[in-house]
């Protein structure tokens, strides 16, 4: 299942956007950990990234795993063997590269490339990054997260297309102990979003 999250860090920058989340996952064995920066940041979506279904092979699209530079900007790629899903409707990402990861913080699902730096667009007009995370707090304050619904942060970048959700109507629902998931939630614009998890 899941396995020590290496750390978990999720500020809140500009307008609630997930940060990155540094995690080490049952079966990459990465226990690096990295204090990140925005991820997906906001960018128009055109009409051909609009219409554009993406299926990633690999997270370290430019870079290895973990920390690396892609034309000279900060980048953190996950490369665990689950899956994570995200879709706004007219935008649908699945990257077979999830990292699930918890402890006592909080638990997070992680997959692709983030970009680190908050204020890059040609970089982050080239990667996808999915992000989902549940801050531990009450009953979950030791990280154990019965199977159930929960608050969550969600966010997602397809190639420039920000997929993060509005803080207020995000929900992580975890099922399976942990091992898999839904996620709803609704863009900025008003748009819904939905996405789905797997932890090997």
């Amino acid at each position: 299942m899941n396995r020590r999250l290496g750390l978990l860090v999720v500020p809140m920058v500009v307008a609630g956007v997930l940060a990155g989340c540094g995690s080490s996952s049952s079966d990459s064995g990465s226990a690096e950990s990295s204090a990140a920066g925005s991820a997906a940041a906001s960018a128009p979506a055109s009409a051909e990234s609009a219409a554009t279904s993406a299926t990633a092979e690999s997270a370290a699209a430019g870079g290895d795993c973990g920390v690396s530079e892609i034309d000279g900007v900060q980048v953190r790629s996950f490369c665990g063997k689950g899956t994570a899903t995200m879709s706004n409707g007219a935008v649908t990402m699945t990257l077979d590269t999830a990292e699930c990861a918890t402890d006592d913080t909080g638990f997070a699902v992680n997959a692709g490339t983030i970009v680190l730096d908050p204020d890059d667009t040609a970089v982050t007009a080239t990667t996808q990054y999915i992000g989902f995370a549940i801050l531990a707090e009450g009953d979950t304050a030791g990280g154990n997260f019965p199977d159930g619904a929960y608050d969550g942060l969600v966010t997602g970048n397809d190639r420039g297309t920000d997929l993060t959700s509005t803080a207020a109507v995000s929900t992580i629902t975890l099922t399976d102990g942990g091992k898999a998931g839904t996620v709803t939630g609704e863009t900025f614009e008003g748009q819904p979003i939905t996405g789905s998890f797997t932890c090997s």
